[in-house]
């Protein structure tokens, strides 16, 4: 047996580690390796290096934090998401979103805000601003070894 008394070694974060099944109800903060899956109800933050899946009887009151977050039931609070966040259109999501894609699906409920991270624009803004810095490096660098040519 490896870690967690499961055959096969340790959680990774495809594994489903943690499920609150219909009519199952927990108070209190939940940290996961793995992926969560949430049938029933939900009171408290969530912490998930996996994905966080809410079904349709799933009512979460809860700050999550995950890789991808999937609802097709209903969250209040916070969701931070490396990946996607996705409405399904029985999802319902009272407060606020960050993610790198949102996709939602139509007959969704979505009240809040939003704020889109994409990733790959800001390194590409970065890179630029590298870029312009090291050409004016060079530039100060061959005026500076003009002057010295021509003094000597």
């Amino acid at each position: 047996m490896g870690k967690n008394g499961r055959k096969g070694g340790s959680v990774g974060r495809n594994t489903l580690d943690v499920f609150i099944g219909k009519g199952t109800s927990l108070e209190g903060k939940i940290i996961s390796e793995g992926s969560v899956r949430i049938e029933g109800r939900v009171d408290g933050d969530i912490e998930c290096a996996g994905d966080v899946a809410v079904g349709k009887e799933g009512v979460v009151h809860s700050n999550i934090r995950a890789r991808h977050v999937v609802n097709a039931g209903t969250i209040h609070g916070h969701v931070v998401a490396e990946g996607r966040v996705s409405l399904t259109a029985t999802g319902r999501l009272f407060g606020t979103i960050q993610a790198s894609a949102l996709a939602v699906e139509e007959g969704a409920w979505f009240q809040g805000t939003s704020k889109m991270e994409v990733k790959s624009v800001s390194r590409l803004a970065d890179a630029k601003s590298a870029d312009a810095r090291e050409t004016k490096t060079s530039e100060a660098v061959q005026a500076k070894t003009a002057k010295t040519q021509a003094a000597g």
